[in-house]
């Protein structure tokens, strides 16, 4: 179905994986099964499910040439092609990009549309990035906190501002963290931690696409796009889990969970939102 254009956890946190069952959804017992509206699933069972349209060549041709008729109508092709000055990292030949996944056999629907969607994601313009097709749009991939970023004697810090309200019911505690400075940050909770300013940042170059503008890619990510994501344009975070360092407090490992916007019991449901050539 075509899209459209437009570590070591302490001891709180040692069970917070094997109490996702309790703090979402019940886990589904098929694929999409039991995935109720604004409700949290675990990431396996919500990548399994973004996953399950198999791949199609039929509907993989037709969408890559109605994309790349879409290019070939960009007003901004050939400036895209060599950017001025101090956009020239930007460069990119969209024709080449598109065209380049011709032919090329996928393991999966989502991974078709995924990299349909990055290639235009590097053009960081708001205004022309690929929207995935509507069963994609229904999910969000979040992780349970959000950040603060403020300026504390000449220095930038990030502390942690809140957790999701669910992990409250199950983890009273969380309060306790709220205000604490996030001092590293680990892609997957066992790699080394890292700054946690670069790690946002060179995130945020990467993925955001509302600005040409590197501060307010970096302003973007903190105030949602890095800890909640939606699929209609994002891809589904690398790792199932990530790790933070905060200050006074340690090492914890906090899970990636999915959300859906529409209630979906079924593998079919699921698709049901994209038929093909939808």
């Amino acid at each position: 179905a075509a899209g459209r254009m437009r570590m070591k956890p302490v001891p709180y946190f040692a069970c917070l994986l094997l109490f996702v069952s309790l703090v979402c959804a019940e886990s589904p017992k098929g694929v999409c099964q039991s995935f109720d509206t604004y409700t949290l699933h675990p990431y396996d069972a919500t990548v399994a499910c973004l996953k399950s349209i198999p791949f199609n060549w039929t509907v993989a041709n037709s969408t890559l040439a109605a994309v790349s008729a879409l290019v070939e109508l960009n007003v901004f092709k050939d400036i895209d092609l060599a950017p001025p000055s101090p956009f020239s990292n930007l460069a990119i030949d969209l024709s080449a990009e598109v065209a380049a996944l011709k032919g090329v056999e996928m393991d999966s629907d989502y991974e078709l549309q995924q990299k349909i969607g990055d290639i235009f994601l590097r053009l960081k313009d708001p205004h022309s990035i690929y929207v995935k097709p509507a069963c994609y749009q229904a999910f969000y991939m979040m992780i349970p906190f959000k950040l603060n970023s403020s300026l504390e004697n000449g220095e930038q810090v990030l502390r942690l501002s809140s957790f999701a309200p669910v992990y409250y019911d199950v983890h009273p505690e969380l309060y306790t963290y709220l205000g604490k400075r996030v001092t590293g940050i680990s892609y997957n909770g066992t790699q080394p931690m890292e700054d946690p300013v670069a790690v946002i940042s060179a995130w945020a170059d990467r993925h955001c696409f509302m600005s040409k503008s590197a501060l307010s890619r970096f302003n973007r990510a903190i105030k949602q796009d890095f800890f909640m994501r939606t699929l209609n344009t994002y891809g589904i975070p690398e790792y199932p889990t990530m790790g933070l360092r905060l200050e006074g407090i340690g090492d914890v490992v906090l899970p990636w969970l999915g959300m859906p916007t529409t209630r979906l019991n079924s593998s079919a449901d699921f698709e049901a939102l994209c038929p093909a050539g939808g």
